[in-house]
């Protein structure tokens, strides 16, 4: 039998602030910015290779890497830091709260993991790790990141995600495991049924932490964070950044933090050909994309739509014509959606259809091109999408599909309406119509009407 343990944050409290006392959550009205997104910003040329600045870094084992850690680097042909691992390296050694911004495909992951591990090993056994993440896809990747890095060591991991079965959570949390990665959803569970206890994790992870701000977990991360009594670092990454959640940051981040930006954030990466396709009004939209698929793009496509109906009817169409297809969204349960990420990684179907549950963090080797069945809601989701090409120094390419804009005829061939003022002059400017007089009829007489 497993043994319930409640955390609120204070030792021996209970957790009861859960979602199941508040009712279920009103749904989000999804932010809509399209009109502010042009042609022009979804078109660019691709920075070749060779133009591109070098940034010099220093190598892991200039760091003085433990070599287990090393060894489990180099079986992944990992050797040189990246530029946002090289400036967050140090920050995270000397437990500062952090807040790491870079592109997506520049090795977040392994920035805030790796100093983790390494403080671990060699100085601090007593870290424990709480790494949350805004979906399953990017929950399960980040396990699979972690258990390749700690491979031959002792330290043990689990990740806990929905559409799993509970059971194998528990027998997850029996084996005590040090570093803990999960989705807000499936960690608000166990932590209001009294599974899991957090009172001895004293290191916090956002990743992606914008998107899972914006997503609505905002009141289940800071209960989640409540419940870490002994938290003294706090360590947020992610692509992009939007203003509106600086409150929230500093509500979850409080006190000071090293900011390190790679980059702005606000623009897609230099390594990827951004181009629009118009829609042939003619044959119609999935006409269109199923030509742009056998003409131009290559041989493993990313493809996004906005709503999960649109998804499976998109990947419907492309099974009919005969490309191999398969698809991911929330409909879809893990297993199934497992599957078809596996499929798409191996080779299996050449186009992933699927919703902005695979934009953020996925890192699926050698993506082609990344296609838009329509522009996005934002442009923030535009640079995340994009960015599953083009990733570890490789260039991709991007097409958004969308309709020709109207012309509107020219002003000349158009009968300017006058102005009230200009009426006013117009009539003022004519002379008024004399009223002819009426002429007065003659009474006639009574006696004349009579008929004799």
């Amino acid at each position: 039998m497993v043994e319930k343990r409640y955390s609120s944050g204070k030792p021996g409290g209970s957790f009861s602030k859960g979602r199941g006392s508040a009712g279920p959550k009103k749904r989000k009205k999804k932010f809509d910015d399209r009109e502010n997104i042009s042609v022009a910003m979804l078109t660019k040329s691709a920075v070749a290779p060779e133009e591109r600045p070098v940034v010099e870094t220093r190598t892991f084992e200039e760091t003085g890497l433990h070599h287990r850690l090393l060894r489990n680097l180099q079986k992944q042909n990992i050797h040189r830091m990246t530029e946002i691992q090289e400036n967050t390296w140090d920050p995270v050694l000397q437990a500062k709260n952090v807040i790491g911004l870079a592109r997506t495909g520049s090795g977040k992951t392994i920035a805030f993991l790796l100093p983790l591990l390494q403080r671990k090993i060699t100085s601090e056994p007593k870290i424990r790790v709480l790494i949350i993440s805004p979906t399953r896809e990017l929950a399960n990747q980040i396990g699979t990141n972690a258990a390749a890095l700690i491979n031959g060591t002792s330290i043990k991991t689990a990740c806990f995600t929905g559409g799993t079965d509970i059971m194998n959570d528990l027998r997850h949390l029996r084996r005590d495991p040090e570093i803990l990665i999960g989705t807000p959803g499936r960690l608000m569970d166990l932590l209001e049924r009294g599974y899991m206890d957090l009172r001895g994790f004293n290191t916090l992870i956002l990743d992606e932490f914008d998107r899972m701000l914006d997503m609505g977990f905002v009141e289940d991360v800071h209960m989640i964070a409540d419940a870490m009594p002994e938290r003294a670092q706090t360590l947020l990454f992610s692509a992009t950044v939007q203003g509106k959640i600086e409150p929230e940051i500093r509500r979850i981040q409080p006190g000071d933090a090293v900011r390190v930006q790679v980059n702005s954030g606000s623009s897609p990466s230099d390594q990827v050909e951004q181009a629009v396709v118009y829609v042939d009004e003619n044959i119609g939209r999935h006409a269109t994309l199923i030509r742009l698929l056998k003409e131009q793009a290559g041989d493993k496509v990313l493809l996004f739509s906005e709503t999960k109906r649109g998804v499976s009817r998109i990947t419907q169409k492309l099974k009919e014509a005969g490309i191999r297809a398969d698809e991911i969204h929330g409909d879809k349960s893990q297993a199934y959606r497992n599957r078809a990420l596996e499929s798409f990684r191996k080779g299996k179907i050449r186009v992933l259809v699927a919703t902005d549950v695979a934009a953020r963090g996925l890192d699926i080797p050698l993506v082609s091109d990344v296609i838009n069945f329509e522009i996005p809601r934002t442009y923030d989701s535009y640079i995340h999408r994009i960015g599953r090409t083009g990733r570890a120094g490789n260039s991709g390419r991007a097409f958004t599909l969308t309709d020709k804009p109207r012309e509107r005829p020219a002003l000349t061939e158009r009968k300017e309406r006058p102005t009230k003022a200009q009426l006013v002059a117009e009539l003022m400017s004519e002379p008024l119509p004399q009223r002819s007089k009426k002429k007065k009829r003659p009474f006639a007489n009574k006696e004349s009407a009579v008929v004799s």
